[in-house]
């Protein structure tokens, strides 16, 4: 399984990417800088991991909004999505929920014809060993979902499609 997701970085677009290597091994790309990590998940939702013989703790949470909160020690980050035509899923401005890696759907927690707001949590999927919520984006109806809790998914597969409500 790999992830890929696009932030924005002063205007720019900033990409992140994972690509297994091994149990617990990892390539990891952050713009044009390559590493390899060894990387363990904690129960408490943190990640140990080592980078360049150093060990760290970190914990990344996806809020409502999109933006991903990493705090790295006594170090705090708030890093946007990329809004550009990049190559990151997730949800869109235009109601289209896609997976944001291949993957293992827990939960979807809407059915075709409900309402939703920009920030309500619409599936939560289990990738690298981690659990990711995925929103809304947009406020409207659930027009479509395709897919049900217990699926594997690529990354890019259609999840739902949200119809915009009227202004």
């Amino acid at each position: 399984m790999s992830y890929h997701r696009d932030f924005d970085r002063e205007g720019e677009r900033l990409a992140v990417s994972a690509q297994p290597l091994g149990e617990h091994r990892f390539r990891v790309t952050v713009g044009a800088t390559e590493h390899e990590v060894s990387a363990w998940s904690l129960p408490d939702g943190r990640v140990r991991f080592e980078l360049d013989g150093t060990l760290h703790e970190a914990i990344a949470v996806t809020l409502p909004d999109g933006r991903v909160h990493l705090r790295l020690g006594d170090r705090s980050w708030f890093l946007p999505r990329h809004t550009g035509r990049g190559r990151g899923h997730g949800h869109t401005a235009d109601g289209v929920i896609t997976a944001p890696m291949t993957g293992t759907v827990l939960s979807v927690l809407v059915v075709a014809g409900q309402p939703v707001k920009s920030t309500d949590t619409v599936a939560v999927m289990s990738a690298m060993k981690m659990e990711h919520k995925l929103t809304a984006g947009i406020d409207g109806t659930v027009a479509e979902v395709p897919v049900a809790a217990g699926a594997t998914v690529e990354q890019g597969a259609l999840l739902l499609r949200i119809e915009k409500a009227d202004s």
